[in-house]
């Protein structure tokens, strides 16, 4: 029974605490990930095809941005999925995107489809895009 009060003692303890810590806990490798940029072979096919409308702010009623990196991670709104994850959906030739333009190249929508499927990671390196 003895057992049983310290567990249940350290855990309330344990909760206790974890519910005390601040948005300032955050560890580096969360700091780096939000911080991270776009690889530059999928910065450049946003910027060449999206930023017309995904800029900041959006312009012709598109939802969000996706000038930077941390902009495909924030969620999509309404949701708790990043945009990373919802822009998948909308790189078929039946939901195409951008409206009112040619569709994606098979170069850029495999750039896309590609990072996408490696989970969005940043960009390797401290090294900016040419």
């Amino acid at each position: 029974m003895r057992r049983i009060a310290r567990a249940f003692v350290a855990l309330s303890a344990w909760t206790w605490l974890s519910a005390c810590s601040s948005p300032s806990d955050a560890t580096a490798t969360d700091v780096a990930v939000i911080d991270g940029r776009l690889p530059c072979d999928v910065e450049d096919v946003l910027e060449n095809r999206c930023l017309r409308c995904h800029s900041n702010p959006p312009v012709m009623n598109a939802p969000f941005p996706l000038e930077t990196y941390a902009d495909t991670q924030a969620p999509y709104p309404g949701t708790n999925r990043p945009i990373w994850r919802v822009m998948e959906n909308v790189l078929t030739p039946t939901d195409v995107m951008p409206p009112n333009a040619p569709f994606l190249t098979d170069a850029g929508l495999h750039t896309l489809l590609d990072w996408i499927d490696a989970g969005a990671p940043p960009a390797a390196g401290d090294g900016g895009c040419e």
